[in-house]
């Protein structure tokens, strides 16, 4: 599997959990899971744009984005990974806002505002469908910026909140 399928795989694999943790109500984990899949959404750009060697060499830290020598081997954070993606073509602005709104509501404490007061559940929910809308459309950008068909288990997934929990597994056994 090469570097571009692992990380379209991941996004997939990550959107799904975080469907089925929103069904089961995990505020927390869901939006770290659609945080996860955002990260690998980028990444799989970044395969796209840069193909697999200078892909991995920037997305580990070791090329800038103009593929110079950076004298460092680190993993990029996630707002790293955001710079360069706005950089390119492959997608619109608005899915680089929505992959910062992606990982701000991750990023809140999940059950709390950024200000540290809790969420009522009404806020959660409300918090959970905007995430599970942001992701979708992460996912729809990255199936089409790579030129693949978006699973329909996946479109299932988002619209009825149905996540089948033997996929799940097996996709968990391969992550």
């Amino acid at each position: 599997m090469t570097h571009l399928e692992q990380k379209i795989l991941n996004c997939y694999t990550k959107a799904m959990k975080g469907i089925l943790q929103a069904i089961r109500n995990d505020y927390d984990s869901s939006t770290h899971s659609f945080r996860y899949a955002g990260e690998a959404m980028m990444k799989a750009l970044i395969y796209k744009q840069y193909g697999e060697s200078d892909g991995h060499k920037i997305i580990k830290g070791m090329l800038d984005s103009g593929r110079q020598p950076t004298g460092t081997v680190r993993n990029l954070s996630y707002f790293e990974l955001l710079n360069i993606v706005k950089s390119l073509t492959l997608v619109s602005r608005d899915i680089t806002d929505i992959l910062e709104k992606v990982s701000l509501l991750a990023n809140s404490h999940g059950s709390h505002d950024p200000n540290g007061r809790a969420l009522s559940e009404t806020e959660k929910e409300e918090n959970l469908e905007q995430a599970i809308g942001y992701c979708e459309k992460i996912t729809d950008a990255m199936y089409a910026a790579v030129g693949k068909t978006k699973p329909a288990e996946l479109t299932k997934a988002y619209r009825e909140r149905i996540v089948d929990e033997s996929l799940m597994n097996r996709l968990n056994s391969e992550d």
